[in-house]
């Protein structure tokens, strides 16, 4: 479906011609979906692409696997609840900044992840997205 939904949304003709000349426009992408391991990691490695598509009228989607609760080397001063609150704000506030409207947290615990089967990861995607209202493969609501 997700597929289908690409394929509504991008000339692919124009997709392989701006390949061609190394460079893509970002208002081609179509739907952008990131999916990052901690919060502020969407910050600081696609920032400015989601930035740009948001500017552009297109969707963006990121999903947070974790709270980063244990990305301390302080945790008398930022025990992972206390920490794990801090970061939802600031992810909030960071996505915003950038135009980002659908986010979802997908549950796993910090230091964790490489103990997550695939298909648990799959799981929680879907779960996420499914409580929202929204689906991966529906258009946003504009109003966020």
């Amino acid at each position: 479906m997700t597929l289908g939904f690409m394929k509504k949304h991008i000339d692919h003709g124009q997709w392989k011609e701006q390949r061609r000349n190394g460079f893509v426009d970002v208002a081609h992408l179509g739907t952008v979906l990131g999916v990052w391991a901690h919060p502020d990691d969407e910050a600081y490695m696609s920032a400015g692409l989601m930035f740009s598509a948001t500017s552009s009228g297109q969707r963006v989607v990121v999903a947070t696997a974790t709270k980063g609760e244990l990305g301390t080397s302080d945790p008398q001063a930022w025990p992972p609840h206390r920490l794990a609150r801090a970061r939802e704000r600031e992810t909030a506030q960071s996505l915003a900044i950038v135009g980002v409207r659908e986010h979802y947290w997908l549950g796993h615990h910090d230091g964790r992840l490489h103990l997550v089967p695939p298909a648990m990861g799959s799981v929680r995607w879907r779960t996420s997205s499914s409580t929202s209202g929204r689906t991966p493969s529906s258009p946003s609501d504009p109003t966020g």
